[in-house]
């Protein structure tokens, strides 16, 4: 929670970091925004830097405002929906889409990409390479479709033994000699 008087800078600075106005500046706080120390030094640090005084009560959590020491939000998120993988980001991005679709089996659905969790491998690789986390329920499904991989019987097929083909005009003329 943010209280302040009403004032257009602060209310675009907090608005750009996704507080709500509900007779004060709210922000819930879950698994993909961070830990609230970390939201607290960011906007603290923003209010700073803008000319703002603020007032924040933990000495710890003023000198991480002061300092600019907090962890970045993250805005992209590999979520589990449905025993599916669903990938979302804050913003349009034309490339982020472009990246999420050439996924095998992807689908654009409510706002994200689905993805189906044997492909968990492409999704891994996805992530680390834009920068997407996966929540605690998408890091459970993809080791749940590890640990069904285990139970798979992987075979080798043999190549079938090539056969000669016999000419039998071949063999009658042979027999003759």
């Amino acid at each position: 929670v943010i209280r302040y008087e009403k004032n257009r800078e602060f209310i675009e600075i907090v608005k750009g970091l996704n507080y709500k106005w509900n007779g004060q500046w709210e922000r819930e706080i879950t698994e993909t925004n961070g830990s609230i120390e970390d939201r607290i030094a960011e906007v603290g640090n923003k209010l700073l830097n803008a000319g703002f005084a603020i007032c924040i009560h933990s000495k710890e959590l003023r000198d991480k405002a002061v300092n600019a020491e907090y962890q970045k939000e993250c805005t992209r998120w590999i979520k589990a929906i449905e025993g599916n993988f669903y990938i979302e980001w804050k913003g349009h991005s034309d490339s982020l889409f472009a990246a999420a679709k050439k996924l095998p089996g992807a689908k654009w659905k409510q706002g994200g990409m689905w993805i189906k969790p044997s492909y968990f491998l492409e999704v891994e690789d996805f992530a680390e390479q834009l920068g997407f986390k996966f929540t605690k329920a998408a890091f459970n499904l993809k080791e749940q479709y590890k640990e069904q991989l285990k139970n798979i019987n992987i075979v080798i097929p043999q190549s079938p033994k090539k056969v000669e083909e016999k000419n039998g005009l071949q063999d009658i003329l042979n027999s003759n000699n």
